[in-house]
């Protein structure tokens, strides 16, 4: 544009787009592109080479022209010249082959070849067109690029903020499963203490209701400590008889002895001077009582001596039950 005068570039520019690819398109070979590489020009390129075009043919801009594009009925006729290039490349009006077509009939070469600058300056356009469209060519491909960059840079962000979604509710979802076992941890841990307590408590309860069990049980059938000293080894004998008879467990068998109704005042007091845990053990109770009333060899000869049979007892019932009772 910068090669034309100013009022033929103001002409230029208020071209319309479809009539200057036309006027490029009449004139491929000069300006060697072709049909679709004129096809794609921007409009800046229409101008620039339209310009180039009336610079390489050294035609006014009227004489490219249409009669729209350049005035009336007779300048149109006068200015209706249409450029053709020729096959050596000189560019001729229609009316000029006409008239050489008359002047001569020699089969000779119909124009004048070109000068050497002349030759020079249209391989130097034909050089700039070419590298224009190489340029327009590799900013498309430029353009094309970084809007494929951008689409991949798109789809990777998307990616990345799917990725971190997906980690951040498998995070939620790990600490929700985390805090529901320790949930579950607490419940058992909760569960065990209250069954601990509830098995401690049976087992400090269970010898209590055994032993008032077995108080029930034995109402009947256990006597009372025998008054005469001589009778306790057949009452500890006899007790032990009932102990093995209802399976009562050692833990019990002092317990169920201790109270009033079976040890009299005198055995009561006697036991007081055992520890807790001689007085919960049967053995050692039972051998502290019989020491604390063990006769002596004299009074065991005068008890034998003043024991009389009674008229209806046989002698070996007499003789069983002293020698149980006494020895």
């Amino acid at each position: 544009m910068e090669s034309l005068p100013d009022a033929e570039a103001r002409r230029l520019t208020k071209m319309s787009t479809a009539y200057l690819k036309g006027k490029l398109l009449a004139n491929l070979q000069l300006i060697g592109a072709t049909a679709d590489q004129v096809e794609e020009m921007s409009r800046a390129t229409l101008l620039d080479t339209m310009a180039n075009l009336c610079v390489l043919l050294k035609e006014p801009l009227g004489n490219l022209l249409d009669e729209e594009e350049g005035g009336g009925p007779e300048t149109a006729e006068a200015e209706s010249v249409s450029m053709s290039p020729n096959s050596d490349g000189a560019v001729h009006s229609i009316g000029d082959e006409e008239d050489d077509e008359t002047e001569t009939a020699d089969p000779g070469p119909a124009s004048v070849p070109p000068n050497s600058d002349y030759a020079i300056q249209l391989e130097i356009l034909k050089l700039q067109l070419k590298l224009q469209i190489e340029q327009a060519a590799a900013q498309r491909e430029q353009a094309a690029a970084a809007a494929a960059a951008q689409r991949e840079q798109a789809v990777a962000q998307l990616l990345q903020q799917q990725h971190e979604r997906e980690m951040k509710d498998k995070d939620i979802e790990i600490k929700q499963i985390e805090a529901a076992r320790a949930e579950q941890l607490k419940r058992e841990e909760l569960d065990v203490k209250k069954l601990e307590l509830t098995q401690q408590h049976k087992s400090e309860e269970q010898p209590v209701i055994l032993l008032k069990r077995f108080a029930e049980a034995l109402k009947g059938v256990m006597h009372p400590q025998p008054a005469d000293p001589c009778g306790l080894p057949l009452y500890f004998d006899n007790l032990e008889r009932v102990y093995k008879q209802f399976q009562v467990s050692v833990e019990l068998q002092a317990s169920l002895l201790i109270p009033i109704p079976y040890l009299n005042t005198k055995t009561q007091t006697m036991i007081t001077r055992l520890s807790a845990a001689d007085l919960a053990s049967y053995t050692k109770l039972k051998d502290f009582i019989l020491v604390q009333h063990k006769l002596t060899s004299k009074d065991y000869q005068q008890r034998f001596s003043q024991t009389l049979r009674e008229p209806n007892e046989t002698y070996v019932a007499y003789v069983h039950f002293q020698g149980s009772e006494n020895f």
